[in-house]
């Protein structure tokens, strides 16, 4: 019996989305179908681990036959907040997580250029917003192991959300990390300092709101986790080189294997490491040299052949003009700090390049004042 997660996907076009049902199917789902929305009943609520709505329901808004504008959901962020309510009431264990696709992200984000999916998330009361993308497969392939991964972590909630969310402890073991983990009182530190949603409001949505947490709060940026992209920052190294490392069987792979986060959503958005964990490692490496980039690159020299080192002293991510995350480092002297609206306190703080701000005048206004 396929043990796998359910997921509905909601839209007015059922053709339209077919090919991603599909790939769901195909990834492990163990149900999974595109239905009209006229056609969603409670029988499909009730089990579904996640219920994925089209924002565009036009063809089907326009001819329901109601006068009521109270009646009349406007597009799928609506119909989505009545279906959610219907969910919490046919249902206390375990949740249902709503997802959004559209194909017109413009039109959800706060500016026309938002693109950041964990912000429109949160703006609309969504776990996860997805962009379509009919014309390329990779875009289908991606959406559908994301909603795979998101469907997988909401069914794994714990029914116990008191005994077994409640605490920093037993939230580490949710996440992959025992008592006995030399390393687990530190780990417990780095993950308190997040602020995790683990007392009343864990309770209220049976484990959701800490999805949510790591959806929105912690994979997106550099806090107790860490990316391939930070990796490469810290180590001083090109990304490139050092995500061809880790994705092959490497001694540096090896090394580094034991930090790499496979908790809940370890799957969702790329590779993430337990930040204090490669801390600790490269401090025990390096005879506590850890901050001196000569000794990393030495210790890298050892298990690796044809290091490709960066020449910067402080590598810098950084954000272009449409707070995206640019693929290439710069110097920290060339970067300045920004101060955006949603960005966690306890992360590592955004940078812009100079040169951006010098072209992009309006991103001025996300600057310290200090600056």
């Amino acid at each position: 019996m396929n043990s796998g997660p359910k997921i509905v996907i909601i839209d007015d076009h059922t053709e339209e989305l077919s090919p991603l049902n599909d790939l769901v199917k195909e990834l492990g789902a163990s149900f999974s179908e595109v239905v009209f929305p006229a056609d969603v009943d409670e029988g499909l609520l009730k089990d579904a681990d996640l219920v994925v709505v089209d924002f565009t329901l036009s063809d089907w808004i326009d001819n329901v036959d109601v006068d009521q504008v109270a009646l009349r959901p406007r597009n799928g962020v609506a119909l989505a907040s009545v279906l959610r309510q219907h969910c919490a009431k046919l249902r206390d264990f375990p949740p249902t997580g709503f997802a959004l696709i559209t194909g017109q992200p413009g039109e959800l984000g706060a500016v026309p250029s938002e693109r950041r999916p964990h912000v429109i998330s949160r703006l609309n009361n969504f776990e996860w917003f997805f962009e379509k993308g009919a014309s390329d497969p990779s875009v289908a392939s991606r959406n559908a192991g994301q909603i795979i991964s998101l469907a997988s972590a909401i069914k794994s909630l714990p029914n116990s959300v008191g005994e077994e969310l409640g605490t920093v402890e037993s939230l580490l073991a949710h996440l992959g990390i025992q008592t006995d983990n030399e390393l687990s009182e530190r780990f417990s530190d780095s993950v308190q300092r997040c602020r995790p949603p683990i007392h009343h409001l864990a309770q209220a949505s049976h484990g959701l709101i800490v999805l949510r947490w790591l959806l929105h709060r912690i994979l997106p940026y550099t806090t107790f986790l860490v990316g391939d992209l930070g990796m490469a920052a810290r180590l001083r190294v090109e990304p490139n080189w050092l995500s061809s490392e880790l994705n092959s069987d490497s001694s540096l792979r090896s090394e580094l294997g034991s930090y790499q986060y496979d908790g809940p959503l370890s799957d969702f958005d790329g590779r993430r490491f337990w930040r204090e964990g490669i801390e600790q490692h490269l401090w025990n490496v390096t005879d506590g040299m850890s901050s001196n980039s000569e000794a990393i690159h030495e210790y890298l020299d050892k298990h690796c052949d044809s290091v490709k080192k960066l020449d910067l002293k402080r590598p810098v991510i950084t954000l272009d003009h449409k707070l995206q995350i640019e693929d290439a480092f710069s110097e920290s002297d060339d970067v300045l700090p920004i101060l955006l609206d949603d960005w966690p306190s306890y992360a590592e703080p955004a940078y812009i390049r100079k040169a951006e701000l010098d072209s992009n005048q309006e991103m001025n206004m996300f600057l310290d004042d200090a600056n």
